[in-house]
């Protein structure tokens, strides 16, 4: 028996690439056993068992609904929020309780609903060590705005 801890991943971007982001963590997180969905939906038709996880991570990279179905949206936010309240973990990105998602559940959950952002004209980036390290990007300068 295995003594990683599980990890369910969902993006709304292709699945082959949240399979190579997964696969990248894997990598460099041997402790965790990481398992993507490829459909959020499959949480609410039982094909996912949530209850053999330890951790939840949902990325939305644009705003999402999960479901045009509003009911869908809120089982899902329950079933979400029944995991948590297990004392599961659960990691989203700022597009998962942006209003425009219409998950009410999520936003309580974290209680936080963002209702806009700011904007600045510049923004200066530092890439980490470990970004100087990567090939991917070797082009891009130390600091940049």
């Amino acid at each position: 028996m295995s003594n990683k801890l599980k990890v369910f991943y969902w993006a709304d971007f292709e699945f082959s690439y949240s399979r190579h982001l997964v696969n990248r963590l894997e990598v460099c997180y041997p402790e965790f056993e990481f398992f993507v969905i490829e459909d959020i939906l499959d949480i609410l038709e039982n094909k996912i068992d949530l209850s053999t996880f330890d951790m939840g991570f949902l990325q939305c990279t644009d705003v999402t609904k999960f479901s045009s179905n509003l009911d869908q949206i809120e089982e899902i936010g329950k079933k979400l929020d029944e995991f948590v309240d297990k004392g599961k973990k659960l990691v989203v990105t700022h597009d998962i309780i942006y209003r425009r998602t219409r998950n009410k559940v999520l936003q309580r959950m974290f209680n936080y609903e963002i209702l806009n952002f700011s904007r600045q004209e510049k923004i200066t980036y530092t890439k980490t060590n470990k970004c100087k390290n990567m090939r991917a990007f070797a082009k891009l300068p130390d600091v940049f705005d």
